[in-house]
């Protein structure tokens, strides 16, 4: 990278033509060449001290567009007027693309020097006589095609550039035709077919000719058409450029970047260059991961920049590295601020000095999330095996309070206490049971395990998977504010779930105290039906319920999404239904405000209607059911439809 570096340095200095380094975010000029300065009168540090808006005169946003664009690919010839330090104006072609040094893409700019183009285009579209273009400046030959005779003129630089004396080339075409190299053929020829058939606006075309020596150089050649009354092409005259420099300069520039961009992703997260002393001499990928900007690594030693044991350690790593020529491999556990972090390291040695010192690469990826998933993993396992043997013993798999007591106590469960169960039933924890998918199934279950990680937080609960929800056992002591600990408790864990995500619609059913594996099973039926209740009435913003406000709820077998539920449904209320969704209308919210007894007068306000068209609605929903409305058995009947409906 040195030999690199230093080849590209000489190449950019002595080139003969104006090249400048330009920041596209700032437009400061970074760098310049010799004939930059030569051409601009400034020295260079006059030009590193100005931004190229003072020398370019276009309009400062036209500036800005350009470099955005070239900053993302290389751009063609552009053309400006720069001001050089006397105030006089040229005009120039710019050629310029992105480089990268250092990390920063900067733009390698070329600029081509075409006043005297300019003013001989001016004087060929006044006089319609002649074609002339003169470029001036290092390693630009000119030629003049007579179409009609096929001879052509080439002058003396022209020859030059190939490696030729003035007087060693014939003037046929053959002479420029011949020394193509092969691969850029056709497009020299696409090039020239579509200029003269108007397809394109300019002639203008990189390309490779063969010099004397037997090698190829780069050619940028440009041209204009002279045509006669009928339209028909009689004079070509052109210019060619060599930007064989140029060029590999360029091809320097692509093979750094490409060498520093593979290694960036060979590595995980970070790398450093450091040598033996400790001193860092590169630094490489997100910065973020050690809270500590790359330009406070760079040029100082370890023990400059992090705490003394870490230093230490990471000092040994190198000169151990260095010492056996070998790879080495570690582990690290560290400390910024308050935050404990875990790193995985490579430590390799490098076959370069840097000032006689021998240097190594140092490789630090970031595990701190691996290691908490592997523990969330772990965590997760043991939940899950948890929630499995409670389920084997609400299932009846353990059938005796001596081998419940036994297993329960391996949990954490203390049967001699008092305990009451929380069961919480969600939106996010359902799928179709009838077409289940592993995919939702998965997501399901994720957040289950994440939701049950969040409430294990919660002291003296236990929370487990009960399959188609999640409970919580609590322990609490007898009394008579065992209402007040439960109601607490359920709010906890709504405030929990709130955390995980606040989006989440839940349902809390929390149940009687009881003792024993028969008080446990009763807990976990009342608070599924206490849940199942408050879901019914999710429209009065209910979110908990206890058992003893589950009103019919706690007669309702535990399952609910049978074919005996839908069928009672659709017997009660189902041409209801049908009739909402056929004609956009809300019968159904109405049948439920005349059965919980709101009156005429407030359902009709409540739904924005007249009183009469609510007796009318009335009168149609009876006649749609044809039951009796006023009949008490009928509205019990009608009543649970509805919240069986609203449960589905």
């Amino acid at each position: 990278m040195r030999e690199i570096e230093a080849g590209y340095r000489q190449i950019f200095r002595d080139s003969p033509a104006v090249r400048l380094i330009i920041d596209p975010d700032t437009g400061n000029i970074l760098d310049a060449n010799q004939a930059a300065m030569d051409y601009y009168g400034y020295t260079l540090e006059e030009l590193q001290s100005m931004t190229i808006f003072k020398i370019n005169i276009a309009p400062g946003e036209e500036i800005k567009e350009f470099m955005v664009k070239v900053s993302k690919k290389y751009c063609k010839a552009i053309s400006f007027r720069h001001k050089l330090k006397d105030g006089c104006i040229r005009d120039v072609e710019v050629y310029s693309g992105p480089v990268k040094l250092k990390g920063q893409v900067r733009l390698h700019s070329i600029i081509i020097d075409v006043t005297a183009q300019k003013r001989a285009e001016a004087d060929l579209r006044e006089s319609n006589e002649r074609l002339s273009l003169v470029v001036q400046g290092a390693k630009a030959g000119i030629w003049d095609w007579d179409m009609q005779t096929q001879r052509v003129f080439h002058d003396k630089q022209w020859k030059v550039i190939l490696g030729y004396e003035e007087d060693e080339l014939s003037g046929d075409a053959d002479l420029w035709t011949s020394r193509w190299h092969p691969e850029d053929a056709g497009k020299i020829q696409r090039a020239m077919e579509n200029y003269l058939a108007g397809k394109t606006d300019k002639y203008e075309i990189e390309y490779r000719l063969r010099h004397k020596d037997g090698t190829y150089r780069w050619i940028l050649t440009y041209g204009k058409v002279s045509r006669d009354q009928a339209g028909r092409p009689i004079r070509w005259t052109g210019v060619n450029i060599d930007i064989t420099n140029s060029k590999r300069t360029e091809e320097l520039y692509l093979e750094s970047e490409k060498r520093l961009r593979d290694f960036a992703e060979a590595v995980p997260d970070i790398s450093f260059i450091i040598d033996e002393g400790g001193r860092y001499l590169e630094v490489f990928g997100d910065e973020k991961m050690f809270h500590i900007p790359k330009k406070e690594f760079l040029g100082k030693t370890a023990h400059q920049v992090l705490p003394k044991d870490a230093a230490d350690f990471v000092l040994n790593e190198v000169r151990q590295a260095i010492a056996s020529g070998r790879q080495r491999k570690s582990f690290r556990e560290m400390r910024f601020a308050t935050e404990k972090r875990y790193f995985s390291g490579r430590t390799v040695p490098l076959s370069y000095t840097v000032d006689g010192k021998r240097t190594a690469a140092v490789i630090a990826a970031d595990i701190t999330e691996q290691r908490r998933t592997e523990k969330m993993l772990q965590m997760t396992y043991d939940l899950r095996r948890r929630s499995d043997i409670i389920n084997d013993i609400l299932d009846g798999r353990v059938d005796n309070d001596e081998s419940f007591a036994y297993t329960s106590g391996r949990l954490g469960i203390d049967i001699s206490l008092p305990m009451f169960v929380c069961r919480i039933v969600s939106d996010k924890f359902d799928f179709d049971d009838e077409n289940p998918q592993i995919a939702k199934i998965n997501d399901v279950q994720k957040v289950k395990d994440e939701v049950i990680v969040a409430l294990s937080e919660i002291p003296d609960c236990i929370a487990w998977d009960c399959r188609d929800g999640i409970c919580v056992l609590c322990h609490a002591a007898s009394g008579n504010n065992e209402w007040a600990r439960s109601k607490e408790i359920a709010l906890l864990i709504r405030g929990k779930l709130s955390e995980y995500d606040s989006g989440m619609t839940v349902f809390v059913g929390v149940s009687d105290m009881h003792m024993g594996m028969g008080g446990l099973k009763k807990g976990c039926r009342q608070a599924l039906s206490a849940a199942l209740a408050a879901r019914s009435r999710a429209r009065e913003g209910v979110e908990i319920l206890h058992y003893r406000e589950a009103g019919l709820f706690q007669f309702i077998p535990p399952s609910l999404r049978g074919s005996a539920a839908k069928e009672y449904i659709e017997q009660h209320i189902g041409k209801l239904l049908a009739y909402d969704r056929a004609k956009q209308t809300n019968y159904l919210e109405t049948l439920e405000d005349l059965l919980r007894g709101v009156s005429i007068r407030e359902t009709a306000m409540k739904h924005h209607l007249h009183p009469k068209s609510v007796v009318f609605r009335q009168k149609s929903i009876a006649k749609m059911l044809n039951v009796d409305l006023s009949d008490y058995q009928t509205k019990l009947a009608l009543g649970l439809a509805i919240q069986l409906h609203k449960l589905k």
